[in-house]
């Protein structure tokens, strides 16, 4: 990870949060939103981690480490996660270190991402996971999809679907958002812009 990704990274989780990515939000965000806390300092440990700066990386991954125990969620620093996390209530959420997590993804409280069999999920972009749900093993979420209220997926689910069930159950109708999500996309001169 280079600074120029640690940074867009951080700018795309804040975007989600607030809808802007400036200093005043991101001040906001640090003193208000636990959530966001988690996701910026899942990025300066990276950061640190993946570019073998010792001191500053046992540093970043304390400050980590206890906000993760005191909103009580379990995402480990070595897990790959896309730009534009944004994480609702936080607690009782658990991923494992290999799963992969694509951009512009959310995830609810009591979320767990599981490793079985060998294998761990690969959640695509634009996904929400909703409270409760459970993907497990080497189960692949396309892009655009609804993971339902405590879902059980244990297959895997084509893009732009809503999966719901214990198991999972794939309904045949396209997931629309009517709301305005924030979505971080990419311009030509790496600012934020609303996606459409």
């Amino acid at each position: 990870m280079t600074k120029a990704e640690r940074k867009e990274a951080i700018q795309a989780d804040l975007y989600r949060f607030r809808g802007s990515a400036g200093t005043s939000a991101l001040i906001k965000a640090l003193r208000k939103q636990r959530s966001f806390q988690i996701t910026f300092w899942l990025r300066w440990a990276q950061y640190y981690t993946f570019n073998r700066k010792k001191i500053m990386g046992f540093i970043c991954r304390r400050i980590y480490k206890r906000v993760c125990q005191k909103y009580h969620v379990d995402l480990p620093v070595k897990t790959k996660v896309g730009k534009g996390l944004i994480i609702y209530h936080c607690y009782g959420l658990v991923v494992h270190e290999k799963a992969v997590i694509g951009d512009n993804c959310m995830l609810a409280h009591q979320v767990t991402l599981a490793f079985e069999k060998g294998a761990a999920p690969v959640i695509g972009n634009q996904v929400r996971i909703a409270p409760g749900a459970k993907v497990v093993g080497g189960v692949s979420v396309g892009d655009n999809v609804v993971v339902g209220t405590n879902a059980v997926v244990v297959k895997d689910v084509p893009s732009n679907a809503v999966t719901v069930g214990i198991p999972n159950k794939i309904l045949n109708r396209p997931f629309v958002d009517e709301e305005n999500r924030y979505y971080w996309k990419y311009s030509a001169s790496n600012e934020a812009v609303l996606s459409e």
